[in-house]
């Protein structure tokens, strides 16, 4: 019996997330990034601030995967995308 390819995606988004799609240039990989929004306290001088949930790579989440220079760059990207 043969099998079909299965081609797996991301799940959807929690609508209380923000998803954000980061191209990674050296694996030329897309990754679905899912993230927490944080609007900070502005009257302590807390900054907004992005939170890396999950990133996905085929359906598979790789963020335990991901060095933490990376998920600072997503979440620094994804921030200023809002």
């Amino acid at each position: 019996m043969k099998m079909k390819n299965l081609i797996l995606d991301a799940p959807p988004c929690e609508p209380y997330y923000h998803e954000y799609h980061y191209d990674h240039e050296d694996s030329g990989y897309t990754l679905i990034c899912h993230l927490e929004y944080d609007d900070g306290i502005p009257e302590e001088d807390i900054d907004p601030q992005m939170t890396l949930l999950a990133a996905y790579v085929g359906g598979v989440d790789v963020a335990p995967l991901l060095p933490f220079k990376l998920i600072d760059r997503i979440e620094n990207m994804a921030l200023e995308s809002c």
